[in-house]
């Protein structure tokens, strides 16, 4: 097992997992909140998996990648990333 600075022993970590969010009006509401949570733990990293809105949430523009790149940004432990398959990823890299 891997070991993380902070409040934790050194027999386990904790890590953050979230994906395919957020999806609708609602969830988009909610989806700073769920950030914050994140950051208020001693996260040793956090995982995202999956895509970044539904079918009816608009189009894949670059304001979408680029919001999603700064709520990324906003955490403070590294993030892994999953993208669903077929996801132009140099759009997220260049916002």
């Amino acid at each position: 097992m891997g070991t993380h600075s902070g409040d934790h022993s050194s027999s386990h970590y904790v890590v953050g997992l979230f994906g395919d969010m957020p999806y609708g009006a609602a969830a988009k509401a909610q989806y700073p909140n769920l950030l914050v949570d994140l950051n208020a733990h001693n996260l040793a990293f956090s995982a995202y998996d999956g895509d970044l809105k539904a079918g009816g949430d608009g189009m894949c523009s670059n304001d979408l990648y680029a919001r999603q790149l700064s709520a990324f940004n906003s955490l403070r432990a590294p993030l892994i990333w999953s993208p669903p398959f077929g996801l132009p990823v140099a759009r997220l890299t260049r916002a």
